[in-house]
């Protein structure tokens, strides 16, 4: 996609000093080091700098560069033509840092991920979006690029840390995923593909709810300024009974924004899409964090013990000294006498509401259960309360209180806390109380630990324990509480991810984990924590310090959207089911004592994630970043159909520049004591305003080439706001040119030869049909341009959005903190419509739409207009030949100007004069108007006819200049004397003055037909031809029975015709004559 990008990584002097050197040497050098590469960086010369060594010998060494390079040893001449444009593509590359570094194999290198879907029939095809580093040296990157890496068209395998998986939300999985590359950018570092799967579930839903698919791996760049290394997890809504298909954005994996907004405003980007409105949008999570625990109004969650208790008395022992015993839980939370050093410990995340705080965490008597109110049976035998200021942990010892405060270093008010509790069984017993051992607490918050309040640093003191061999503390009627103690000091606030363990967990290892989820299906990559064994490795032994055995989420699914909803009975995550430890019978779902409900986790990055100082998206995708200072954010936003709420994710990379001022288009970097301007970008193509929005709505463009002159144009200063989110129309089967340009401004005071160092290249996303689109070299250096070229077909209708960015390549001799910096993301949406078939224009002076009358003998002359909305189609008109009447035609064609179209029209006049043989005509006269068709193989040609009916008048022929009668009775089979006494409006037999436009003359008598005449007999009685009879009555066959009713031209011979008539016989009958007065 382009030559290289800055980077502070590498700022080697190679490419100036190896311009000096032949092709030869360097096609002998990369020849020698391929054959020892242990050996590659002595064998190369100085010439070439090391970073450059590096990538030849990753390009040019396996077996692709092998047979490169034995070619080049049979024909070099051939071969260092190649060598050169491989050298200057790398040399770029590697001169400005456009591969930066070698990246460790268990550095995270994701980028980008975007699921969408579309229903086939009874399956549902899934897309997956997605992009990585590309310059990651292990191999599943490598391919057929020029640099040894992948390209557009290469099909790689993905494999990681964790390896990318599909899980499509009904126990079906896809674990080896194959991507085919759409789009690569060495200047930034990244290559993006498409990965396409068919799935057919069970039923249309998940009983209800939408399937959840997730697209997850591990893990994400390690230089993010939020959720740095961490698992990707996105996931896509899928209901078949609400939706047929997702929307789908379109955007560049990773976006770069000045983080002083020219509006003055937040850092901002845009995340277009290829559908048009109708979409709602959201802020979605990076990976699966699930729920926190809202509770409110004395609601609390318990955990019933007494089965455990029942449990424990059935087979005792077996847990204070092995992590693997029954009932070990009830065990852990009595503190029952063991093995000195047996440790406990709880952690979790609380969030208290208000200053006063209360218990977290207790386990005693349940409200609930049975216990009586301060029986020794159910006594509190572990208790954690907080307040904004201190965390309180203690128990009950008998008929005395344990109580041990501890002051936190941070007030919790407002924010999500870890607290960490260890309780640990010393040695030696209780002082006061020797039937009971003494135990001592350990208290650490978000991984650092505090100090008894009033003690000296790091003095932990030791109190009697909660339980003797004796009593029966939590024998029934007792519970592990969440919220309350028991008795008072309910919770308001939030908890969640709560934790028990068999034994101390360390510093580091709380440390290591807090931030994270324990999920059952990540074992398979980090390991079981709930494991027993001890575990040895490479001769080094080593106990596990602490095992897990219960653990809470307190996960409920929400949805999308909403992530506020009822909270439902909580099952825990461990114990796992089946567990060898869980007693039978024994359930630890927590039971809901109150109304509760589920809440969202925190964003800040305090918890499990962070959105990067504040994310929020508006209606149009513009998505807006609190960050306060620069660097790459990870941002995650959620994209649906408004009409059907199903969401599907768009995961990106922000980099926000550390610009200091923007004025106008040119945002100012800093860059220690350095002056330099962020990269603009622009684009442009001809267009002009859509007519269809009245040629007003500047975001609205019609596409039309080379149809239209340059001075009806869209002006290339003034196209910025057709770009996304405004929308470009095209057509199909018409090839589409854009333009993009960059430029970047130089400081005034750098010297020209260090100004002429700076090179503006792009990186350029992918079309959904992208195979077709071509992008040229980059012409230029600052500015400079690139053409982009597609031809859609009927299969490409719909939205297409093309985004692009300038990226700047700082040459090696300008002195830079920051080697590269890219523009922000420029989007171009277009709306690739079905090739319109011309239409008829009909307003004044354009085509007809009433009805015509005209006379026989009298030229006509018709203005036929036409137009293709598609400008850049052509339109030719003919008459159409079935209703073509004799001696009619098209004249012209003429350019003709459009009023409410940019598009030039057509324009014809179809001239024709009725021959005497056409009175009585009665038809439409057709016109058909095709345009040219397109370029593509299913695109051709489209026909509009427009009609327009056309009426002969009959017996009535048009009075031309200096026509004499006898002219005119010739034509029509008659005489000058029978014309003459037909129009007693002409004074003389012998001449004729033409009298103006309306004269005209009856060349015969109009008559309505009769019931059951026949064109035979009308002519037998008129004493005419039938002949004569056709060519008077043009829509009339005389030839068939006549129409009663019917009106026809006749012109009576008085000498040929019949005298009489069909009621002669009536007036003879005497029984007419007969008068009555006179009898019979």
């Amino acid at each position: 996609r382009m030559l290289g990008e800055g980077g502070a990584e590498r700022q080697e002097q190679g490419m100036r000093r190896s311009a000096r050197h032949t092709t030869e040497q360097f096609s002998d050098q990369i020849v020698s080091a391929c054959r020892n590469r242990s050996t590659a960086q002595e064998q190369v010369v100085a010439s070439m700098p090391a970073s450059m060594t590096d990538g030849i010998m990753g390009s040019r060494c396996g077996p692709a560069g092998r047979r490169n390079i034995a070619s080049a040893s049979r024909n070099r001449g051939v071969w260092t033509i190649g060598l050169v444009a491989s050298l200057y593509i790398l040399g770029f590359a590697m001169m400005f840092g456009a591969v930066k570094g070698q990246s460790s194999t268990l550095e995270g290198i994701y980028r980008y991920g975007h699921i969408t879907w579309e229903r086939v029939g009874d399956d549902v095809d899934l897309f997956i979006e997605t992009a990585f580093r590309r310059s990651s040296t292990n191999e599943m990157f490598l391919g057929s690029a020029p640099d040894g890496y992948a390209e557009i068209g290469d099909v790689l395998t993905l494999y990681g840390k964790e390896p990318p998986q599909l899980l499509y939300g009904d126990s079906n999985v896809a674990t080896v995923l194959k991507m085919t590359v759409t789009s690569y950018s060495v200047a930034e570092d990244w290559v993006m593909g498409i990965m396409h799967f068919k799935h057919r579930y069970a039923t249309p839903n998940d009983n209800g709810r939408p399937w959840l698919v997730q697209y997850t791996g591990c893990c994400r760049l390690s230089t993010l300024s939020n959720n740095a290394q961490s698992t990707w997890a996105v996931t896509a809504e899928i209901d078949l009974v609400t939706a047929e298909k997702s929307p789908r954005a379109a955007t560049l994996p990773m976006m770069s924004v000045p983080i002083t907004s020219m509006s003055g405003g937040l850092p901002s980007v845009f995340i277009p899409t290829q559908e048009g409105s109708g979409k709602e949008w959201g802020i979605g999570k990076p990976f699966y964090v699930g729920n926190v625990l809202e509770l409110s109004g004395g609601a609390y969650l318990s955990v019933p013990l007494s089965a455990s208790a029942a449990a424990l008395t059935a087979s005792p022992g077996g847990c204070m000294d092995s992590p693997s015993g029954q009932a070990c839980l009830f065990q852990l939370l009595r503190a029952d006498a063991g093995l000195p050093g047996f440790s406990l410990t709880v952690e979790g995340w609380v969030k208290p509401a208000d200053a006063v705080g209360g218990f977290v965490l207790a386990a005693g008597r349940d409200p609930a259960g049975s216990c009586a109110a301060g029986s020794v049976e159910c006594a509190t035998t572990l208790s954690v309360h907080v307040s904004d200021t201190h965390v309180t942990v203690g128990h009950s010892a008998g008929a005395a209180t344990v109580s041990v405060a501890f002051a936190l270093r941070q007030s919790s008010g407002g924010r999500f806390v870890h607290l960490a509790v260890r309780r640990t069984l010393s040695a030696s017993p209780c002082p006061s109380d020797p039937a009971r051992p003494s135990v001592k607490y350990e208290v650490l918050e978000d991984g650092e630990p505090l100090w008894e309040e009033g003690q000296p640093v790091q003095t932990t003191l030791e109190y009697c324990g909660p339980h003797t061999a004796g009593d029966a503390t939590m024998g029934s009627g007792g519970a592990l509480m969440f919220g309350t103690n028991g008795s008072v000091a309910a919770l308001e606030g939030q908890v969640d991810e709560w934790r028990v363990w068999n034994g101390a967990r360390t510093v580091s290892e709380l440390r290591s984990r807090m931030h994270s989820p324990i999920k059952l299906e990540k074992q398979q990559y980090y390991g079981d924590p709930s494991a027993t064994k001890d575990v040895s490795r490479s001769g080094n032994a080593y106990k596990i310090n602490s095992v897990l055995f219960a653990s809470w989420t307190f996960d409920v699914t929400c949805p999308a959207m909403d992530p506020t909803c009822p909270m439902t009975p909580v099952r825990p995550e461990y114990p796992a089911p089946a567990d060898p430890r869980v007693p039978a019978g024994v359930d630890y779902t927590m039971v809901m004592n109150g109304a509760m409900k589920a809440g969202p986790t925190d964003n800040t990055g305090v918890m499990f994630y962070s959105e990067g100082g504040g994310v929020s998206v508006s209606g149009e995708g513009e998505v807006q970043l609190a960050a306060s200072e620069p660097g790459l954010y990870q941002v995650l936003i959620l994209l649906a159909f408004a009409d059907s709420r199903l969401h599907v994710p768009v995961d990106f990379i922000v980099d926000v520049l550390p610009t200091s001022s923007c004025t106008g288009t040119a945002c100012q970097i800093r860059c220690g004591f350095e002056t330099r301007f962020v990269p603009e970008i622009s684009m442009f193509a001809p267009v002009v305003l859509d007519p269809r929005y009245g040629g007003v709505a500047q975001h609205h463009a019609l596409y039309v080439g080379e149809s239209v002159g340059a001075d009806a144009l869209v002006a290339a200063d003034a196209f910025a706001p057709i770009l996304y989110p405004g929308s470009l129309r095209t057509f199909a089967g018409f090839p589409l040119h854009a333009e993009i340009q960059g430029i970047a401004n130089t400081p005034s005071n750098l010297p020209p030869e260090q100004a002429m160092l700076t090179k503006i290249g792009f990186s350029v996303g992918a079309l959904r049909a992208g195979e077709r689109m071509q992008l040229s070299a980059v012409s230029g250096q600052n500015p400079s341009s690139m053409s982009v070229s597609w031809l859609p077909c009927r299969q490409d209708l719909g939205n297409h959005t093309l985004c692009a960015d300038a990226v700047d390549l700082i040459g090696e001799g300008v002195p830079t903190c920051r080697r590269s910096a890219a523009s922000v993301q420029a989007c171009l949406r277009l709306l690739v419509e079905e090739d319109p078939a011309p239409r008829f224009l009909t307003g004044e002076g354009e085509t007809p739409t009433e009805r015509q009358e005209v006379l026989m003998g009298r030229p006509v002359a018709m203005d036929i207009a036409a137009v293709d909305d598609n400008c850049m189609d052509s339109v030719v008109m003919m008459l159409d030949p079935e209703t073509q009447p004799a001696g009619a035609g098209l004249a012209g064609p003429e350019e003709h100007v459009v009023a409410e179209s940019p598009c030039m029209g057509v324009k014809q006049r179809l001239l024709w004069t009725p021959q005497h043989s056409q009175g009585g005509m009665d038809r439409e006269v057709c016109v058909l108007a095709t345009d040219g068709g397109g370029s593509c193989r299913d695109s051709g040609p489209k026909t509009t006819k427009h009609c327009v009916h056309v009426t002969v008048r009959r017996c009535e022929y048009a009075l031309l200049f200096d026509q004499q009668l006898q002219e005119i009775a010739g034509a029509f089979g008659t005489d000058w004397m029978r014309l003459w006494s037909l129009n007693p409006q002409l004074q003389h037999p012998d001449y004729v003055v033409f009298g103006g436009e309306g004269s005209s003359v009856m060349v015969g008598h109009l008559m309505t037909v009769a019931a059951g005449e026949t064109g035979e007999g009308v002519a037998r009685r008129m004493g005419m031809p039938l002949d004569q009879l056709q060519m008077l009555n043009y829509d009339i066959d005389v030839h068939q029975p006549l129409v009663a009713g019917a009106t026809m031209c006749v012109i009576p011979n008085s000498c040929q015709g019949l005298a009489g008539n069909s009621y002669a016989q009536d007036y003879k009958d005497p029984a007419f004559a007969r008068d009555p007065s006179r009898g019979a």
